[in-house]
């Protein structure tokens, strides 16, 4: 289709990336983002589609200069004496998640219109377009809305209604620790034990650790977030001596950051002149270690749909039609393993292995009937000629 003006709200990740591939074709971009700057957060795992993809946009060096290859994994577990296997992460790497994210809004090209520290407070759609409200009380229209907002997306809300439908929960909820210590060999460990599932990794700085757990909070832990510490100081010491210098600097964390796990599942991923992308359309889990390869590739594919499609409607099809099948293999692995691994009864088991032979059920059909393999390993499509040159380096932003 030809190209227009294009609002994209939100300017992580998969905003970023949106704005650069759709200003290189042609696009008119406004980009908006409540936040001056990224906030400090955890690790980003970046396996070798998502290399590629920032590759794509000239972001090798940020890849060298905020990411360390993978480490070796040990995987524990076990109910009574603690087995232990280990394997390689192959061409992974471990990114600092604000520090990678930052440098690619940085790669905004300077002819992006930037509304940073701004809200969009309404939208609505013309006859021709999308009008959008800011929270400064100043208005404008766009031929396209891209939603990019994250997991609580303000776009999401206003153009689909409330959340409340959209979202997958579970019960189980995310215990972050950030800790000075190192893990043995600075190795990553991932563990299932005692109905927790752990994923434990160094931070590319081998003074730093994160610890990860999914597991069942209480509500009263929620207000004792010191005793929460001391259980998951004693679990970390359960699944092997070699981890007590962790289980300490664990036991030390006053307050740990608590977060739910929660996946965002829509039956479409459109409305109108607006799509959603990233963790507005899809969230996956932190666990599932498949964010950033998400985020960049549904940045990827909607710049293509558009530029290969005839009207909106056509692209915004073919864009959901080619990530749908990838993020879906995702989602239901990322919940029904963790359902699993911290489910201790076996009825209960039993029942989480039946949803995931129905998962895969649901999911083949769509696999045969879009893009096969290329769906279920979310490699974007190859650019068409008059797309910017991969080997092209934006000029940076001020």
């Amino acid at each position: 289709m030809r190209p227009g003006s294009v609002l994209i709200v939100g300017a992580g990740l998969a905003g970023s990336a949106a704005a650069w591939h759709l200003e290189g074709t042609g696009w008119r971009v406004t980009a908006v983002d409540p936040t001056a700057s990224i906030p400090e957060s955890f690790l980003l795992q970046l396996d070798e589609a998502a290399q590629t993809m920032l590759s794509a946009i000239g972001a090798d060096h940020l890849v060298d200069r905020f990411s360390a290859p993978s480490p070796r994994v040990s995987m524990r577990w076990g109910k009574d004496e603690v087995r232990r296997t280990s394997f390689s992460s192959g061409d992974m790497r471990l990114a600092v998640r604000h520090q990678l994210v930052a440098g690619v809004r940085e790669m905004i090209p300077d002819t992006v219109i930037r509304k940073i520290g701004r809200r969009v407070s309404a939208l609505s759609h013309t006859a021709t377009g999308v009008a959008a409200t800011f929270d400064d009380g100043s208005r404008d229209s766009y031929d396209l809305v891209v939603g990019a907002d994250g997991i609580g997306s303000t776009v999401r809300r206003l153009m689909f209604g409330p959340d409340q439908p959209y979202l997958y929960r579970n019960g189980l909820a995310h215990v972050w620790f950030k800790v000075r210590a190192r893990t043995p060999g600075d190795n990553a460990v991932i563990a299932s034990r005692d109905g927790v599932a752990w994923q434990i990794y160094p931070y590319p700085d081998p003074r730093t650790t994160l610890a990860l757990a999914a597991m069942e909070v209480p509500d009263d832990a929620r207000h004792d977030p010191g005793d929460l510490s001391a259980r998951c100081s004693q679990l970390i010491r359960e699944l092997g001596h070699d981890l007590t210098a962790v289980a300490d600097a664990v036991a030390a964390v006053g307050t740990p950051f608590i977060s739910r796990f929660t996946q965002v599942r829509m039956p479409t991923w459109s409305t109108g002149r607006t799509v959603l992308i990233g963790d507005a359309a899809h969230c996956i889990d932190p666990l599932s270690g498949l964010g950033a390869h998400a985020s960049l590739l549904d940045a990827s594919v909607l710049a293509h749909a558009l530029q290969t499609q005839t009207d909106h409607h056509e692209a915004f099809d073919a864009y959901e039609a080619r990530v749908r099948p990838f993020v879906q293999a995702g989602q239901n692995a990322t919940s029904r393993i963790l359902e699993y691994v911290t489910t201790p009864h076996g009825v209960t088991r039993a029942s989480t292995l039946r949803g995931a032979l129905r998962d895969a059920a649901r999911l083949t059909p769509q696999l045969v009937r879009h893009h096969g393999r290329a769906s279920i390993t979310g490699r974007p499509p190859a650019p068409r000629p008059g797309i910017r040159s991969t080997t092209t380096q934006p000029t940076p932003c001020a």
